[in-house]
Order: C-alpha cells, then sequence, then structure tokens
C-alpha cells in the first residue's frame, strides 16, 4: 500500500502548526505526507483539511 496525504491547518502563528506536530495525529502522516500553514480554509471555523490517496495492491 502507498499513500499520500497533505494537511493545510489554518492558523495565526507558527504555534497553530506544533500543536498538530506533537499531537497524536501526526504518527498518521509520516509517510509522503506535506504539511501546509494557511491563514484560512474554505468555510468559516474550519481548522483543518486533509488531502489523502492511497493506493493498495
Amino acid at each position: 500500500m502507498s499513500a499520500r496525504t497533505a494537511v493545510h491547518l489554518a492558523g495565526q502563528c507558527p504555534l497553530d502548526l506544533a500543536r498538530f506536530t506533537t499531537s497524536g495525529l501526526q504518527t498518521a502522516f509520516r509517510t509522503a505526507s506535506t504539511l501546509a500553514g494557511v491563514t484560512c480554509l474554505g468555510y468559516p471555523d474550519q481548522p483543518a483539511e486533509l488531502d489523502v490517496t492511497a493506493a493498495v495492491s
């Protein structure tokens, strides 16, 4: 199985990204992952957006 993930986190400061990287969630995104900090996402009060692609053979 191979997987690619992109995590977009909305936040106003680097501490918002640091909370994710020290949480239990970060272990699920160890390989082929991109973590990006953004100022806002598509909906009001949306804290994160995950884009996940997996291939199983």
